[in-house]
């Protein structure tokens, strides 16, 4: 019930659950990304994630860059030129900054950008959702490919409970459902 009842308020397709954001996190790079492949993130981002991105993913051969996102320059340019190039990340508002990202035009120009590569290779955009929750802001509606959220925050009760969860394409659910049940990020029974 609580994966189809994000998947409602998000506006997604599906919704799959984690026990925790930072797995929920993991789990949708782990499904995206591969050796060799680059994620460029927003600059301001959670210590948890930046931790996640700077000291896992390279050890995975996973590039890392960051850069300015609230800038759609600075966008272009990393899009230009990063030929391994295959996710988009940013969390708005932005912890603990409270950067706002354009979502509109940082899809705008990654649609662009994705009309010049074959559909296997396109770039995905992931945004946490965490601090505005579907209540305030439905990053899918603005064209975003998924959002990631922890429902340990402002859904589930300010730290009563843990939890996370990614929504999205329905398309990308039996990896994810795949990688929960092999990586053990599985969202206890009991929370509620």
């Amino acid at each position: 019930m609580l994966e189809e009842n994000l998947e409602i308020a998000e506006g997604g397709e599906m919704c799959v659950t984690f026990a925790t954001g930072m797995a929920s996190i993991a789990a949708v790079l782990g499904v995206l990304l591969k050796s060799g492949d680059t994620l460029l993130s927003h600059h301001t981002i959670y210590g948890c994630t930046y931790s996640l991105f700077t000291n896992w993913l390279p050890r995975m051969g996973i590039n890392v860059v960051f850069a300015d996102l609230t800038d759609p320059e600075q966008l272009q340019a990393r899009l230009d030129m990063e030929p391994g190039l295959m996710v988009v990340f940013g969390e708005t508002p932005c912890n603990p900054s409270l950067d706002l990202l354009d979502l509109s035009e940082i899809t705008r120009r990654v649609n662009e950008h994705n009309a010049t590569r074959p559909p296997r290779r396109r770039v995905v955009t992931v945004i946490d959702n965490t601090f505005a929750t579907p209540f305030c802001q439905r990053p899918l509606e603005h064209g975003i490919d998924v959002v990631v959220q922890s429902l340990t925050k402002n859904i589930g009760g300010f730290g009563t409970d843990m939890g996370g969860a990614v929504v999205g394409p329905k398309m990308l659910e039996p990896d994810l459902l795949l990688y929960r049940k092999d990586f053990g990020g599985v969202l206890a029974p009991k929370v509620s």
